[in-house]
C-alpha cells in the first residue's frame, strides 16, 4: 500500500510575507535577513496578492531604472500566482512547478498563504525515479 504524500508534508510553513506598499530595497535587506530568493506579497488581511523574488527586484526594478527606496513592490511583483493547497500530493506541487517552471510555488488554504514549497522540498520527499516520472509527463 502506497501512502501518498502531501504538500503540507514537506512544505515550508513559517514564511517570510511583504506589504504591498514596502520598497523594494526593504523587502530586499528581509531576503538578505532571512537568506530567502523569494517572498510572498500579501494585502493587509493576509489574502495572497503576489510573490517578488531576489531577480524580480534587480531585473524589474533596480535595471529598469526604479528606485529601491521609493518604489513599492506591488510595482514589480509577479501578481498572477500559481499556487497549490496543502492537501495536494506533492505530484501535483511538482507537475505544477515543472509545466510552469517555477523554483517554489506557494501554499493557500482558502484565501490563507500557510507556507511554501520549492524544488528541495519536493527531492526530499519523492524518490528520484519518481521525480524523473513526473517531470517526463510534463515534458
Amino acid at each position: 500500500m502506497s501512502v501518498k504524500i502531501r504538500v503540507v508534508d514537506v512544505m515550508t510553513g513559517i514564511v517570510e510575507t511583504a506589504r504591498e506598499d514596502e520598497t523594494l530595497l526593504e523587502v530586499a535587506e528581509r531576503m538578505a535577513d532571512a537568506d530567502v530568493g523569494a517572498i510572498p506579497v500579501c494585502d493587509a488581511k493576509g489574502k495572497l496578492k503576489g510573490i517578488v523574488t531576489d531577480r524580480d527586484i534587480v531585473v524589474r526594478g533596480i535595471a529598469a531604472g526604479r528606485d529601491p527606496k521609493t518604489t513599492p513592490v506591488s510595482a514589480i511583483e509577479t501578481g498572477e500566482v500559481r499556487f497549490v493547497s496543502p492537501d495536494d500530493p506533492v505530484e501535483a506541487a511538482a507537475k505544477l512547478m515543472a509545466s510552469e517552471r517555477l523554483r517554489r510555488v506557494p501554499v493557500v488554504r482558502g484565501e490563507e498563504l500557510v507556507g511554501l514549497v520549492g524544488h528541495a522540498d519536493l527531492a526530499r520527499a519523492l524518490r528520484p525515479a519518481r521525480i524523473g516520472a513526473v517531470l517526463l509527463e510534463v515534458v
